[in-house]
């Protein structure tokens, strides 16, 4: 496994982990469904196509 890897990884996911903890509750739950589904949808179209 490469280290420099896994830390980018880490680095990367650390923000979102901990704005998410925050915002859970403050948000209406439609909303955080739609902005993960459309993240998804996003990320899904730039694997298939780029």
């Amino acid at each position: 496994m490469d280290p420099l890897a896994l830390a980018a990884l880490l680095m990367g996911s650390l923000p979102a982990i901990w704005l998410a903890s925050h915002m859970h509750g403050r948000i209406p739950r439609i909303l955080s469904e739609a902005v993960i589904a459309v993240v998804m949808l996003l990320l899904g179209v730039r694997l298939a196509f780029l």
